[in-house]
């Protein structure tokens, strides 16, 4: 029998170092990729909003138009797009749901008008909180509804035209 070199044991082992070098390095290439695809490519753009839970165009129309199209779903901002969103008057609370590859859900929760707040400058609805979600014309004012006739604008100036407007939390004691 002839002896085993001793020197084919290192051999064998910086092979087996050499490839799983280059085994480690095509791995890290195709991350890199992989990740550069994701985050740059038009597959994970998103290309529709659907919004759930209301049935009032105007404010899908807002929620649609808030840049949210053409954003990466991988990178989108969700917690700030819900605050946004919830800084809409007539919007209670909202939810943001990603729909792979390129779609968004969002699910609102509405106020829900509880009186008519009139004043000389205009009439409003206004929720449980006291929150002013609308104004409203004659045409569309809601009957059903309790009228609260504001006075103290024509003594004392403290809801100018300006400050009462929609998103504008009147104090609990006025309402």
């Amino acid at each position: 029998t002839s002896p085993i070199p001793t020197r084919s044991g290192q051999l064998r082992r910086r092979r087996s170092l050499l490839g799983r070098f280059f085994s480690v390095l095509i791995g890290t290439a195709i991350i890199i990729t992989a990740i550069y695809f994701a985050l740059t490519s038009n597959t994970f753009r998103i290309t529709q909003v659907n919004v759930a839970g209301t049935h009032n165009n105007d404010l899908v129309h807002t929620i649609q138009h808030l840049g949210m199209q053409g954003q990466n779903i991988f990178l989108l901002d969700v917690a700030g797009l819900t605050e946004r969103i919830q800084t809409v008057p007539v919007v209670s609370s909202a939810t943001l749901s990603k729909q792979w590859p390129n779609q968004l859900t969002v699910t609102v929760v509405e106020r829900t008008a509880v009186l008519l707040w009139q004043t000389t400058h205009g009439t409003y609805t206004v929720d449980n909180t006291g929150m002013v979600l609308t104004r409203v014309n004659d045409a569309t004012t809601n009957t059903s509804l309790s009228t609260v006739i504001d006075r103290t604008q024509q003594n004392n100036q403290a809801h100018t035209p300006t400050s009462l407007r929609p998103g504008v939390h009147l104090s609990q004691r006025d309402v």
